[in-house]
């Protein structure tokens, strides 16, 4: 059996007459020699039609063996045809549209000889999430109550049916019967999915297909309205998964049930050595959301936009085809809107869905000029704890090692996962999120957590820490180890609230750091936001 990365894609009007969504369900597992499948991040392309259908173009990031990669999208109505789509065309919408960023003044008054940053901060806000620089149809039934509709096999991607019936657990069944699992735990969602009449787009790779031949998946649905169903996804979702949304339409877009927000400016910070807060600070702002929220990065007319793709150069084997594709794009659809989000699996229980905005353009700069960075000086570092987000309930803490991490609430566990940047992050996840069903996969045989125990989470190692200690990115099976922590800050001190002041022996920084020492448990220091990030456990 096949492992599946699911991205759900369907129509607003059945989601907004749904009730909120307590069920879980997403990532399929093989029955026999399984291995887990992450999803890192998405991109997603919507082009809402003058009819007000959409065509979606639909990227992920996968890790894992090729051989069991599979995908599901629920869909509301028959598409009319799937193809693939160019990863150039994100690649180069993304470069053009991220966040312009105004940098923040340098204090050379410290250094032995004139010094600058190795490169610009706007170098550094590419949320690309481990993304790097991808006829007709026939219908049949398979004698029971499912109804399957055949596609034509596009680029890597082989037996891409439409599968469609009433009763949820025929089309579980027929799923089980030809290479998914789907487990007990996930089977609440396909009955929801069913319930509202979806239809599930099942493709799989070629057998002799690699990781890196994963190209999007474009295809055309005729119901109105673009929507990016969560809840499926959460299944395979990393920690803190980065979800980028274009939407090319005749004017702005907007989440209708998410808030819509703005990043501060304020609040972002650079240090001496070009590490910026924004990623983190952002997974802050929409957990103190409930995990319901987008950051619209960009919204502009696409007659702007089109020069600054010109001006981006990418070097891929599909640039050409990329360019030809976004000037259509931007031709045929005047506005281009660019939202953001960071959202982790267990709070993926509303699908967002997106609808036209009274708003005007935003360029998308974040002006920093205000701030001084001292480059030489002690002033130019990055407070403990203002690089790394660690969870909703949870402290990042300093450590004897010299680096952050995170000291998890009791349940929850640390687990390694892929920063916007390409490097390797620790963060918390609940312990009960598991949508295996004890099928086991990545287990512990092997795993040294050092001052902790490793918990086999969703299929994958991680470790829970003592008392008194905190995970660290490690080299190890789980690539998280735990080892003593010497100061816990709540999520507060991303905002760099004394930026370059490390904090007392005391711990009395403002407050914001707790002393941790011996067996003694964590103090978690929440603030008045404490209420509404609770939100995000809801299940």
């Amino acid at each position: 059996m096949r492992i599946v990365v699911v991205l759900a894609l369907s129509s607003p009007l059945a989601l907004l007459a749904a009730e909120r969504a307590e069920a879980c369900g997403g990532l399929f597992c093989a029955s026999t020699s399984p291995s887990p499948v992450d999803q890192a991040a998405e991109r997603v392309l919507f082009e809402v039609n003058p009819d007000l259908s959409v065509t979606a173009t639909v990227e992920v990031k996968y890790d894992g063996d090729p051989s069991a990669f599979s995908w599901i999208i629920p869909v509301s109505a028959t598409p009319s045809f799937v193809e693939t789509g160019s990863a150039a065309v994100f690649q180069l919408l993304d470069a053009a549209t991220r966040p312009t960023i105004l940098p923040p003044q340098q204090d050379f008054s410290g250094c032995d000889q004139p010094m600058g940053f190795g490169c610009g901060p706007s170098a550094l806000m590419a949320p690309t999430d481990g993304f790097r620089a991808v006829g007709g149809v026939e219908q049949d039934s398979d004698g029971g109550g499912v109804t399957v509709t055949e596609y034509p096999n596009v680029g890597p991607y082989t037996d891409i049916v439409l599968v469609e019936g009433q009763d949820p657990n025929e089309v579980i069944t027929f799923l089980n019967t030809n290479g998914y699992l789907v487990t007990e735990a996930m089977r609440p969602i396909f009955e929801e999915y069913s319930s509202e009449s979806q239809r599930f787009l099942a493709v799989q790779l070629q057998p002799d297909a690699a990781v890196k031949d994963i190209v999007p998946i474009r295809f055309h649905c005729p119901a109105p309205g673009p929507v990016i169903p969560l809840r499926l996804t959460q299944v395979a979702a990393l920690p803190e998964m980065g979800i980028l949304v274009f939407i090319a339409a005749e004017q702005r877009y907007r989440p209708a049930n998410f808030s819509e927000l703005l990043v501060p400016p304020e609040d972002v910070h650079f240090d001496s050595s070009g590490r910026s807060n924004y990623f983190p600070l952002v997974s802050k702002l929409i957990d103190d959301l409930g995990g319901l929220g987008f950051v619209v990065e960009r919204a502009e007319r696409s007659a702007a936009v089109q020069p600054l793709v010109d001006g981006v150069f990418l070097g891929t084997e599909d640039e050409a085809t990329g360019r030809e594709e976004v000037a259509r794009l931007l031709g045929e659809r005047p506005f281009l809107t660019r939202l953001y989000s960071r959202i982790s699996g267990h709070e993926m229980y509303v699908d967002p869905v997106f609808t036209p905005s009274d708003g005007g353009e935003l360029d998308g700069t974040l002006d920093l000029s205000s701030q001084t960075i001292d480059v030489c000086g002690d002033g130019g570092a990055a407070p403990p704890c203002g690089l790394l987000y660690c969870g909703d309930v949870d402290a990042c803490a300093s450590t004897d090692q010299g680096v952050d991490g995170c000291a998890c609430t009791a349940s929850r566990t640390a687990r390694a996962s892929t920063a916007p940047d390409g490097t390797r992050t620790v963060s918390c996840v609940p312990t009960d999120y598991d949508f295996i069903g004890g099928a086991g996969m990545r287990g512990c045989d092997g795993v040294d957590c050092g001052d902790g125990l490793c918990f086999p989470q969703n299929g994958t190692a991680t470790c829970r820490c003592s008392d008194g200690a905190a995970a660290v990115v490690d080299t190890g099976i789980a690539g998280v180890r735990c080892v003593p922590a010497v100061m816990s800050y709540s999520s507060e001190q991303l905002t760099w609230p004394q930026a370059g002041v490390p904090p007392s022996p005391e711990g009395c920084s403002g407050g914001r750091g707790t002393r941790v020492g011996g067996g003694l448990s964590l103090a978690l220091l929440f603030g008045a936001s404490l209420a509404v990030r609770l939100r995000g456990q809801r299940r």
